[in-house]
C-alpha cells in the first residue's frame, strides 16, 4: 500500500473482473478468508498493472525513437525498472501459489482467481520484459555475445506466447481481442528476431568472430532463405487485418515491429 501511495497508483475497492468478467463484481464467498485472500491476490494483480500503466507514455516514447535509442538509456531504464517490479509482483505470488490460492476454497472457479490465469499473466509480464530487454541490447550495438543471448532468449519467447495464444484463444470481450491481436503481433516479432539473430551469428562466424561451424556457401544460402522469410514475414504483418481497435496495444505495435527490423535488420538483409 505505501508503494502504490507513493507511485500514485489505483487499486480497485471493488472486484470487477478485468478479463472473463469484466466489468462484473466477482461473487465470491463471503467467508473472511476467501475475502483476505482475494484482496491479497486482487492487491497484487492490481499493483503490477499499476507500474505497467505508470510507464505507457515512456513505452510509447520509446516506440517512436526507435531509429535512435541509443540516446534515451535513461528512458529505457526507467521502463525496465518498472516492468521489472511488475513481473516480480506476479512471480512471487506465483511461487507462493499453493498457499495463497488455498484460502480461496471454491472461488479458485473463477476466471481471474484461478492458477492457469496467474501463470498465464505471469508469462505476459515476463513478455513485456523480454521486449524492453530487446530494444536495450540492440540499442547499444550487436556483438556476438548479445547475438548469442539473443537467440535462445527469442526462442523460449515463442514458445511462452503460443502457450498465450492457446490461453486467450476464445475472445470474450475487447481486452481478449487486443491480447489476441497483441499476441499474434509478438509472435511475429519474435519469429523475426528469432531468424534475424541466427543471420547475424552466422555473419559473425563468416567474419571468424566466432567458432567456424558452417562452411561458407551453407551460411549464403542460409542466409539467403532467412533474409526472404523474415521480408515475407513483415509484409504480411503490414497486410494483416486486426479486430481489435486497440491503438496502444495493437497499432503501435504492429509499426514497432516494421520500423524496429527497418532500422537493425534491413541493411544486412539486403546485402
Amino acid at each position: 500500500m505505501e508503494i502504490a501511495t507513493k507511485e500514485d497508483l489505483t487499486i480497485p475497492a471493488k472486484y470487477k473482473g478485468f478479463l472473463k468478467n469484466q466489468g462484473k463484481i466477482l461473487n465470491i464467498d463471503s467467508d473472511p478468508e476467501v475475502v483476505f485472500t482475494t484482496d491479497m491476490i486482487y492487491l497484487r494483480y492490481a499493483l503490477a498493472f499499476g507500474y505497467l500503466k505508470s510507464v505507457r507514455s515512456e513505452t510509447s516514447n520509446i516506440r517512436k525513437v526507435i531509429h535512435e535509442i541509443s540516446i534515451y538509456n535513461d528512458l529505457v531504464k526507467k521502463v525496465i525498472d518498472r516492468i521489472l517490479a511488475a513481473t516480480l509482483r506476479v512471480f512471487k505470488l506465483r511461487k507462493a501459489e499453493q498457499f495463497v490460492f488455498s484460502g480461496l476454497y471454491d472461488s479458485i472457479r473463477i476466471y481471474e482467481l484461478n492458477h492457469n490465469t496467474l501463470h498465464a499473466l505471469e508469462s505476459l509480464l515476463r513478455l513485456n520484459l523480454a521486449s524492453i530487454l530487446v530494444i536495450k541490447t540492440f540499442g547499444t550495438g550487436l556483438s556476438p555475445d548479445k547475438a548469442g543471448f539473443l537467440a535462445p532468449l527469442a526462442k523460449r519467447t515463442m514458445n511462452s506466447i503460443e502457450e498465450l495464444r492457446k490461453f486467450f484463444n476464445t475472445p470474450f470481450n475487447e481486452t481478449f481481442v487486443s491480447l489476441i491481436d497483441f499476441l499474434e503481433i509478438s509472435a511475429v516479432f519474435y519469429r523475426c528476431l528469432t531468424l534475424y539473430s541466427i543471420f547475424r551469428l552466422n555473419l559473425f562466424e563468416n567474419d571468424g568472430l566466432t567458432k567456424r561451424n558452417k562452411d561458407y556457401k551453407s551460411i549464403l544460402v542460409e542466409n539467403h532463405v532467412i533474409a526472404k522469410e523474415i521480408y515475407a514475414q513483415l509484409e504480411g504483418l503490414k497486410k494483416k487485418q486486426f479486430k481489435s481497435k486497440d491503438s496502444f496495444n495493437v497499432e503501435e505495435n504492429r509499426r514497432f515491429c516494421s520500423i524496429f527490423f527497418e532500422k537493425f535488420a534491413y541493411s544486412y538483409l539486403d546485402e
